[in-house]
């Protein structure tokens, strides 16, 4: 006679499905452990400029525009365009509006010459410096010569008085230089 307790049924079964379970479980730690020592690093966590303002974005009342610029060596992104501007061309600056169809944030370069756009708090509107366009608050063109709106800019709030706007990579980024005789306003 056997001193040893009989073996359940199954009982062999379930060790084996657990021993298989730990070396799976081993060999995916690492194979990830490898795959963190020797994996590049992200080039560039993130495409987005911070921007805050002075004053909190539920406090620029309708019908207001508040300037701002890119950090120096950035540029923002232009979501749409036409005219001088393009999609994925850069702006130095942009407008970010309070609208009747709320918040947005523009691209200050007029679409006709490029130029740097003024806003006009008495009219709330636009105004081209170079080609004389008039644009309205959401950057539809009220006067030309400009044929265009106004660029947005893609942003998304992340505080009270702070805003991300997408930008553009600095190694795709080439300058225009303005045509002979032109003026460049910032």
């Amino acid at each position: 006679m056997s001193n040893q307790a009989p073996v359940q049924p199954g009982l062999r079964a379930r060790a084996s499905i657990l021993a298989l379970g730990m070396v799976c479980a081993l060999t995916s730690a690492s194979v990830i452990a490898v795959m963190t020592i020797y994996s590049p690093p992200p080039t560039n966590l993130s495409n987005e400029a911070v921007v805050n303002f002075r004053e909190q974005i539920s406090e620029i009342p309708a019908g207001e525009a508040v300037r701002f610029a890119a950090s120096p060596g950035a540029r923002f992104e232009m979501a749409d365009g036409g005219g001088s501007n393009g999609v994925k061309s850069s702006a130095a600056f942009g407008w970010f509006v309070h609208s009747d169809h709320g918040f947005l944030a523009l691209a200050a370069n007029s679409s006709h010459l490029g130029c740097s756009v003024i806003f006009s708090a008495a009219t709330a509107q636009f105004q081209d410096p170079c080609g004389g366009s008039l644009f309205a608050l959401d950057g539809a063109v009220i006067h030309g010569p400009a044929m265009f709106p106004l660029s947005h800019l893609a942003w998304r709030q992340v505080g009270p008085t702070t805003i991300m706007v997408q930008t553009i990579h600095a190694e795709s980024y080439s300058p225009r230089r303005p045509a002979a005789g032109s003026v460049a306003y910032a």
